[in-house]
């Protein structure tokens, strides 16, 4: 369990139904440091548009450890899509997920450790 705050938001995330949902777990390389954590917001921001623009994604929260709160992630991202087609041709077939998104992580560092999940 740890105390984070919402630092921003594509949109909240409907839990009231079932659909496909992702956590994706990020680390900084410099995440004890208030510059690698805003660093990290802004990658996450910057990347944001293509999630929206690429693969339907209408929901977004990310979540960050408060100030002094132990974590092993720097951020914690959550969002849902309807169905795992809505998002799964764009994880395996636009080379612009590696590209754009990847490429952008790699460059600041950042290391994103997905999970994709559905309700039972």
């Amino acid at each position: 369990c740890i105390v984070a705050e919402n630092p921003k938001r594509i949109d909240d995330v409907d839990h009231s139904r079932d659909g496909i949902f992702l956590f994706n777990y990020f680390y900084a390389a410099d995440s004890v440091s208030t510059t690698g954590v805003e660093v990290l917001l802004g990658v996450w921001e910057y990347t944001a548009g293509w999630w929206t623009a690429k693969a339907n994604l209408t929901n977004s929260v990310p979540i960050k450890p408060v100030a002094g709160q132990q974590s092993e992630y720097s951020l914690i991202n959550h969002c849902r899509w309807d169905k795992l087609f809505d998002v799964l041709p764009s994880l395996l077939f636009k080379p612009s997920l590696d590209s754009f998104v990847l490429k952008n992580f790699t460059a600041n560092n950042i290391v994103a450790m997905p999970i994709l999940y559905k309700l039972a």
